[in-house]
């Protein structure tokens, strides 16, 4: 359960859940999101994975995940 952000502050609005998002090449992605213009609350960080925060438009923030190797797709 997460009740608090990262830096350990109570958050101002009630979160009401939390999406991740596991990608194949977290820094293309980074960088892609960054060309186009994300907001980018949390940098690309290394916490036992490899991840960074954005925030959408309507203020909904997506953590992006680099996926391991064991998660790929069996290609059989």
């Amino acid at each position: 359960m997460l009740l608090f952000p990262a830096d350990g502050k109570p958050a101002q609005e009630p979160v009401s859940h939390a999406l991740w998002v596991y990608v194949d090449d977290l820094d293309a992605h980074h960088a892609h999101a960054v060309a186009a213009g994300a907001r980018v609350v949390e940098g690309l960080s290394q916490q036992g994975f490899r991840s960074y925060v954005a925030e959408d438009l309507d203020g909904h923030r997506w953590t992006f995940v680099q996926a391991s190797p064991a998660m790929r797709a069996d290609p059989r």
